[in-house]
C-alpha cells in the first residue's frame, strides 16, 4: 500500500481507510485517509473515547482493541453483544 503521499507515521504504525472497491475492478488501493498510531492500545467502537469511532447501531461501545506488545500487534475483539444471546 503507498502511503507517499500522507505524512501520518505513527510510532507503532500507520492505520488507512480505504475506498471500497468493487468487484473485478482494479482501481488501486483507493486511500482516503490515513493517521499514525502512537499509543500501545487502540480500541474501535461508538464511545467517544474510541480512538477510532464507528458511526454503525451493530457497533458496541467498545467493540475490539489493538495491542501493541514487543513489536506485535494482538487484535481483541470484545463479544459483549453476542454473549448475552
Amino acid at each position: 500500500m503507498d502511503t507517499s503521499g500522507f505524512s501520518q507515521v505513527g510510532r507503532y504504525g500507520t492505520l488507512s481507510l480505504l475506498k471500497r472497491q468493487a468487484s473485478g475492478t482494479s482501481d488501486g488501493d483507493g486511500i482516503i485517509t490515513s493517521f499514525g498510531i502512537d499509543d500501545e492500545e487502540l480500541t474501535f467502537g461508538s464511545s467517544t473515547t474510541c480512538g477510532v469511532r464507528l458511526y454503525y447501531t451493530d457497533v458496541e461501545a467498545i467493540h475490539c482493541r489493538l495491542v501493541f506488545e514487543e513489536r506485535k500487534v494482538s487484535v481483541i475483539h470484545l463479544l459483549e453483544k453476542y454473549e448475552r444471546c
